[in-house]
């Protein structure tokens, strides 16, 4: 990584993915164990299984979809997909960026525009726990190079 280059992913973003399908797998796999052994009840306990295994589930899913590391060099952005080639792309490209935060996690979605007209999403993720800090809060980063493209 040169001087003139800021990564705004979470180095090791992949491995925290690998750890939500593994958290998936467990859900699931504990949720339909008790399913498949035991009458279905409709309670409160069945339901909160159901939404935290929906949840890592649609979290994997999208994940796999859309999660990318992301780095601005010089005046590009430069967003590589993790079965994708790497985008380069001007920052006048930048439609739109969101940013949810599950605790000290936090996902920011962009959406750029291609040359061809389309829109294409990525997901930079960014960590704030004791063990990893992400060294930039990608929002803020790419709200100021919309503002400048």
């Amino acid at each position: 990584m040169s001087e003139q280059e800021k990564r705004l992913s979470y180095q090791y973003s992949t491995w925290y993915m690998l750890g939500n399908m593994l958290m998936a797998v467990l859900f699931c796999s504990v949720f339909w164990t008790r399913f498949a052994m035991t009458d279905f009840e409709h309670s409160l306990i069945s339901g909160l299984q159901i939404a935290v295994a929906l949840f890592f589930v649609v979290l994997v899913i999208s994940q796999l979809l859309y999660q990318c590391t992301a780095y601005v060099r010089q005046d590009k952005l430069v967003l590589k997909k993790l079965f994708r080639d790497e985008q380069q792309y001007a920052f006048k490209q930048i439609v739109k960026v969101k940013k949810y935060n599950l605790s000290r996690v936090h996902y920011v979605v962009v959406t750029m525009s291609n040359a061809n007209g389309t829109t294409e999403k990525y997901m930079i993720m960014n960590i704030y726990t004791w063990y990893a800090q992400s060294r930039y809060d990608a929002k803020e980063v790419l709200e100021e190079l919309k503002s400048k493209g």
